[in-house]
C-alpha cells in the first residue's frame, strides 16, 4: 500500500557580499648611456701594367724584319677568315633574301664551302657480345651458330628531332622462315658520351627486321618490319604473313593525320591507319613496269593491258610537300621508279546509296575504282555483306568480298630513273631540298645523281637528317652506320629548282 505524506519545509536567503582588492606596480627606473665612434678613411691604391714582350732579336736587316712582322699579321687575318669567313658569308645570305644590297653573295658562299663529302661517324652494334650472356643454356653447337651470324643494316631513320638514329638489322640474303633473334638499335648521336660500338638504346625483336621509321612528328615513335611479316609500331604488331621490305610515314590530307605505307616484295604499296590497329590498308597500288623503259620511260595508261608487276623493297616519300602523292620506290631489279598516287576525291552520295550503309573508309577506298566499274564492285560488296547478315559495309566487307586486286590497287608508276646494277635496298628525299633523292643498292654505291660515292660493302639503307639539313646516313651490309656530311651544292636549295620542279609535275 502506498500513502502520500506532507512534510515540514526550510528556506534560506542568499546575501551578496562586495570584496574589494587593490594592486600596483611600478617599473624600476631605466640607466641610459651615450657612446659614439668614428672610421678613419685609410685608402690603399695600386696599379698593374703589362709591358710589350720582348722579340728575340731579328735576324738580318731592318727590312727582313718588317716583312716577317707583315708576314705573321696576313698569317693572323686568313686564320681569322677562315674561322668566321663562312659563318659571315651565310647569314649575309640570308639577309639578301630580303635586301638587295647582298644580292650575288650565294656564288661567294658556294666557292667557300667545302666540296667534298665529310664522314662523321661510323656506327656499329657487336651482335655476338649483347645476346651472347643471354645464351649461357645453349649448346655448344648452338653457340657456334650464333657467334658465325653476321647480320646487315637493313634500316636507318633519324627521329623528328634529328638528334636520334635508329638502325634496323637483319638479312636479306635467306629465305623461309626467319629464327634468329635481332634489334632495333638507337644512337643519340650528338651526345657528349657517344660510344660508336654500343648503342644508347636496344630494342629486341624475336626476328630479323627488314625496315624502319621514327614518326615524323612524334620523336618517340618508331615503326619498324620484320622477316616474318610483322610490322612493329613500338608496342602494336600486325601478324600479316608477308615480306615487307620498307615502311614510311604519310601525311593523309583529308583525315588530317599520319598513316603508314608499306612495300613488299610482291608489288603492293599498301597506305594502313594506326587508328584501325592496322588491320587493313585503307589505300593501296601496284608497281606494274612503265611500257617504254628501255627508253625515255613513258607511262601507260591502258587498264586492260598492264605490264608485268616488279617487287619493291624501297620506298620514299617527300618530306617538304604534305599535299604531293608523288613518291620514289625501288625495286629487286634495281629499277627506280616515280610514282603517283590517286588524289583523294569527294565520294559521291549517289554511288553508295541503298539498304546498306556504307563506312567513309570503304567508300574511300570503292570510290578510286574508274567510275564503270564502281557498281560491279559495290554489287558484289553488299551481296557479301547480305549473305553476312551485315547492315553496314565496312572496310574488312570490302576485302573478305574478295574483289579482283588488280581493281582495287591500280598502277602507280609514272616513270624510270638511270636504274641500278643491283637490287634497290633504300631510297630517301631530302628535307630541306625537294628535287635531291638518294638511292643505296647492293651494287656498293649511293649515288646522288652529281657524285656517287663508292664504299667497298654493298649499301642497304640510307636517310637524310630532318633537322640538320648536310647529314646523311647509310648503312651496310656489314652492319656499320655511316654518317656524312655534304657539300652545301647538295644540301642546298639551287637557283630556278622550284620552277624545274613545277614543269616536271605538270606533264
Amino acid at each position: 500500500m502506498f500513502q502520500d505524506v506532507t512534510l515540514g519545509s526550510a528556506s534560506f536567503a542568499a546575501k551578496r557580499t562586495k570584496t574589494v582588492a587593490e594592486v600596483f606596480a611600478q617599473t624600476i627606473e631605466i640607466d641610459m648611456f651615450d657612446c659614439e665612434a668614428q672610421t678613419e678613411s685609410e685608402i690603399v691604391s695600386s696599379s698593374t701594367q703589362t709591358g710589350p714582350t720582348q722579340q728575340p732579336p731579328a735576324r738580318g736587316k731592318g727590312k727582313d724584319a718588317t716583312i716577317n712582322t707583315e708576314e705573321e699579321t696576313q698569317r693572323q687575318v686568313a686564320e681569322c677568315l677562315q674561322n668566321v669567313g663562312g659563318l659571315m658569308l651565310r647569314e649575309m645570305a640570308k639577309n639578301g633574301a630580303t635586301s638587295s644590297c647582298f644580292s650575288g653573295l650565294e656564288r661567294y658562299l658556294e666557292e667557300s664551302e667545302e666540296k667534298d663529302i665529310t664522314k662523321l661517324f661510323r656506327l656499329q652494334f657487336d651482335y655476338d657480345t649483347y645476346f651472347q650472356p643471354q645464351q649461357g643454356t645453349a649448346t655448344t653447337t648452338t653457340t657456334g651458330s650464333l657467334s658465325s651470324l653476321r647480320l646487315s643494316c637493313t634500316g636507318v631513320s633519324w627521329n623528328a628531332t634529328g638528334s636520334v638514329i635508329a638502325v634496323a638489322y637483319g638479312r636479306f640474303d635467306h629465305s623461309g622462315w626467319c629464327n634468329y633473334r635481332s634489334a632495333l638499335c638507337l644512337w643519340n648521336v650528338f651526345q657528349s658520351d657517344l660510344n660508336q660500338q654500343k648503342p644508347s638504346l636496344v630494342l629486341e625483336t624475336s626476328s630479323g627486321l627488314m625496315c624502319v621509321a621514327f614518326h615524323p612528328q612524334n620523336p618517340s615513335v618508331v615503326a619498324a618490319g620484320s622477316f616474318n611479316g610483322e610490322v612493329f609500331v613500338w608496342d602494336m604488331e600486325l601478324a600479316e604473313y608477308k615480306f615487307y621490305s620498307s615502311v614510311a610515314w604519310v601525311y593523309d590530307i583529308q583525315t588530317a593525320d599520319y598513316n603508314i605505307a608499306s612495300v613488299s616484295g610482291d608489288g603492293k604499296i599498301l597506305f594502313w591507319r594506326v587508328k584501325d590497329k592496322l588491320a587493313f590498308p585503307v589505300e593501296g597500288y601496284v608497281m606494274h613496269l612503265p611500257q617504254g623503259i628501255g627508253g625515255s620511260g613513258s607511262k601507260s595508261n591502258n587498264d586492260d593491258t598492264r605490264s608485268p608487276v616488279i617487287g619493291g623493297k624501297a620506298l620514299a616519300f617527300s618530306s617538304t610537300d604534305k599535299a604531293s602523292r608523288a613518291f620514289v620506290i625501288g625495286s629487286e631489279g634495281g629499277v627506280i621508279a616515280r610514282c603517283f598516287a590517286k588524289a583523294a576525291t569527294n565520294v559521291r552520295s549517289s554511288d553508295f546509296k541503298g539498304d546498306k550503309k556504307w563506312t567513309a573508309t570503304a567508300a574511300r577506298l570503292v570510290s578510286k575504282l574508274p567510275t564503270s566499274k564502281i557498281p560491279a564492285a559495290r554489287r558484289q560488296v553488299e551481296a557479301y555483306a547480305s549473305v553476312k547478315r551485315s547492315k553496314e559495309v565496312t572496310l574488312a566487307t570490302v576485302y573478305e568480298a574478295r574483289l579482283d586486286p588488280t581493281i582495287i590497287f591500280p598502277s602507280a608508276m609514272d616513270f624510270v630513273f638511270e636504274a641500278h646494277t643491283a637490287p634497290v635496298y633504300d631510297a630517301s628525299f631530302s628535307p630541306f631540298r625537294k628535287s635531291i633523292f638518294l638511292t643505296a643498292s647492293a651494287d656498293g654505291t649511293t649515288p646522288d645523281r652529281v657524285s656517287p660515292t663508292a664504299v667497298a660493302a654493298p649499301m642497304f639503307a640510307l636517310d637524310f637528317n630532318p633537322r640538320q639539313r648536310n647529314f646523311l646516313a647509310a648503312g651496310d651490309a656489314e652492319g656499320v652506320v655511316h654518317i656524312w656530311k655534304l657539300s652545301w651544292q647538295l644540301a642546298n636549295f639551287q637557283t630556278g629548282e622550284g620552277e624545274l620542279l613545277e614543269a616536271l609535275e605538270a606533264t
